[in-house]
């Protein structure tokens, strides 16, 4: 229970009761006698005695304090479950189809990424498109924590990664992130050394234009820059049909 200082809350309170206290003398306090006054007097004492007590009370911070707990995990609940939803319908039916067919060098360039087809390195063509799904692949993106730059060259409905890797990634307290969209990402070698591609969850992704990506793989996904995304390359988009 944090500290109180009595002295500062009562200095609040009665700037706070200025205005009703002002209202209430005028409308209230007609011309009376002095017995009626007085009367009036001790009314306002004791009503304000009775709002001082209960506002400093132990028992009244304990329930605000216990609405707000309840209030954040009520937003918590409503958020996991508003996630679930979007993986009942449309966004789970992709998962269990068939591989689209590729050549060895295409097949090749998703192994790279996992050869279990985590990370969205699955095959398996991405339709119907999920309506919750907000980004596309070519895209160039900015990490809104981290502030790199780069291409989505894939995606996937809800995360799709070894449970190790996310409990590290995400945090076994945050499990809502493992049902939102992740998007696979060629990481722009200026802003990170080395040739990297990460993982990353919708709610991080901001799209910027007129970026052109340095990474080594990106001629392996796309043909070329328009000057606002990414032209995807045709195996990638059976994969992602609606998506170019």
């Amino acid at each position: 229970m944090p500290q109180v200082n009595r002295a500062l809350m009562l200095q609040l309170g009665i700037i706070l009761l200025v205005v009703p206290a002002q209202y209430f003398i005028t409308q209230r306090w007609k011309p009376a006698s002095a017995d009626k006054q007085q009367q009036n007097v001790k009314e306002l004492v004791r009503q304000f005695g009775n709002w001082k007590s209960k506002i400093f009370s132990k028992a009244t911070w304990h329930q605000w304090f216990k609405d707000i707990q309840d209030s954040f995990l009520n937003y918590k609940h409503v958020a996991v479950e508003k996630a679930k939803s979007y993986t009942t319908s449309s966004a789970s039916t992709y998962e269990v189809g068939a591989e689209v067919a590729l050549e060895p060098s295409e097949r090749a360039i998703l192994k790279r990424r996992d050869m279990d087809g985590n990370f969205a390195a699955s095959a398996v063509p991405r339709n119907p498109r999920p309506a919750h799904i907000k980004y596309r692949i070519g895209q160039v993106i900015r990490h809104k924590t981290y502030g790199y730059r780069g291409v989505i060259v894939g995606w996937d409905a809800t995360a799709k990664a070894p449970e190790g890797w996310l409990d590290t990634m995400h945090g076994k307290n945050r499990p809502h992130l493992r049902l939102l969209p992740n998007y696979s990402v060629l990481v722009d070698v200026r802003d990170r050394k080395g040739p990297q591609i990460t993982y990353v969850v919708e709610e991080n992704i901001s799209i910027i234009t007129d970026h052109e990506v340095n990474h080594p793989q990106v001629k392996d996904y796309f043909n070329g820059f328009d000057g606002v995304q990414y032209i995807a390359k045709q195996w990638l988009k059976k994969i992602y049909p609606h998506d170019q």
